[in-house]
């Protein structure tokens, strides 16, 4: 998975060029990381210039713009794989034709997030999208705490080995990881509760 060169004075011909030579030295194939948050957002009309290339097999795309989503939905689904680079928004992508996520905060809550995932898969918007609003305290959460920390904070909180945030990030502070831990059991218990109701009383 590849980001363009994130220095200055970067047009669309340097990035064309730059992809063009990591893709003929890959033996297993580039997925584009279009990340907007190192200063260069690719268009959809760069990423389609990209995608020709050989050896370029799937897209992570950052750029969540409903337009830019539908574009490339419809010119490149089929062509390379489409993945949503954000799970605190990929229902619409998915609607929208694209094949997966990519996503950091199923580290915290596996089993919230796949079984939205799989609801879209089996074409159940209305599953995916309570599902999905289920997990929003912890998403307000990770927007105001930090997406790493909050998600290896969680994990810890769960009992598995999340470890710590390197350098600069800081890790969460004690007051913040116990509005964590009941943001997430709440999150569970919930789950839980819901798991235990008949499909047509959870409609």
């Amino acid at each position: 998975m590849v980001t363009p060169p994130f220095v200055s004075e970067v047009d669309d011909e340097h990035i064309l060029a730059f992809f063009k030579s990591l893709a003929s030295a890959s033996s297993s194939g580039l997925v584009i990381y279009n990340a907007p948050g190192i200063g260069i957002t690719l268009s959809a009309g760069l990423i389609e210039r990209l995608s020709d290339m050989e050896h370029i097999i799937g897209l992570k795309q950052g750029d969540l713009n409903p337009t830019v989503i539908d574009q490339l939905s419809n010119r490149l689904g089929g062509r390379i794989r489409l993945f949503c680079a954000s799970d605190l928004a990929f229902l619409g992508p998915m609607m929208a034709g694209f094949d997966g996520l990519s996503s950091t905060n199923s580290c915290a809550l596996p089993e919230v997030i796949r079984a939205s995932y799989r609801a879209i898969e089996a074409g159940d918007a209305r599953t995916a999208t309570r599902l999905h609003k289920s997990w929003f305290a912890y998403r307000e959460l990770a927007r105001r705490f930090g997406q790493p920390q909050t998600v290896k904070a969680a994990m810890n909180q769960r009992g598995w080995s999340g470890g710590v945030v390197r350098a600069p990030l800081q890790s969460l502070t004690q007051r913040q990881r116990e509005e964590l831990g009941d943001v997430v059991s709440s999150i569970l218990a919930a789950g839980k509760q819901d798991r235990g109701m008949p499909r047509a009383a959870r409609a």
